[in-house]
């Protein structure tokens, strides 16, 4: 999940500064919208591929993930129509572009999760249930325990048990990506 924080701060420091006026809520999916589909779905595979190389106690490394620095600039491009369209502040921009790539990215970490005989529907029920400050905590380097806890047991309220590292390792990468949108989605409305 690092990399996609850091290909997101990326993004947005390529962005030229913009007029600072409050971003409307509707508009934060422009980045979406305009994004093709092959793009977002590899926003996704660059997911599942961070996520079994941390389940596996590694990284991925850049030759493991070939165009990514043209998919970056890619949704750059996209994220500065954007930008430029609706008059987002920067601060804007980054949410919505955080808010995108981790919308984006759900969708392989969601397939990590039924995969490896998890409900992936169960998991985000789980995940909705849990107080704000639990939900956006996964956004933090360092989860609280009492956030993880909360997340475990309520996981295993829907009759899935968290056994294995792997398990662990993909649950947090989407609570992750969830707390993002919610915290990006917030961010943004208030820039």
């Amino acid at each position: 999940m690092k990399g996609i924080k850091l290909a997101g701060a990326a993004i947005a420091a390529l962005m030229l500064p913009a007029g600072a006026q409050a971003a409307e809520f509707g508009t934060i999916g422009c980045i979406e919208r305009a994004v093709p589909p092959m793009l977002g779905k590899r926003f996704g595979d660059a997911t599942i591929a961070e996520a079994r190389a941390q389940a596996n106690g590694g990284k991925v490394e850049k030759t493991e993930l070939p165009g990514v620095e043209n998919d970056v600039n890619a949704l750059a491009e996209i994220a500065a129509t954007c930008q430029k369209q609706y008059g987002w502040s920067d601060e804007a921009l980054q949410a919505a572009i955080g808010y995108s790539v981790a919308r984006m990215s759900v969708s392989g970490a969601r397939s990590l999760l039924n995969e490896n005989g998890m409900d992936a529907a169960a998991v985000e029920k789980a995940f909705a249930s849990l107080p704000l400050h639990y939900r956006t905590a996964f956004v933090l380097e360092k989860v609280p325990d009492e956030a993880v806890n909360a997340l475990i047991d309520a996981i295993a309220k829907q009759g899935i048990a968290v056994d294995t590292q792997a398990k662990g390792v993909y649950i947090g990468i989407i609570a992750g990506l969830y707390a993002s949108v919610e915290v990006d989605l917030d961010r943004f409305v208030k820039n």
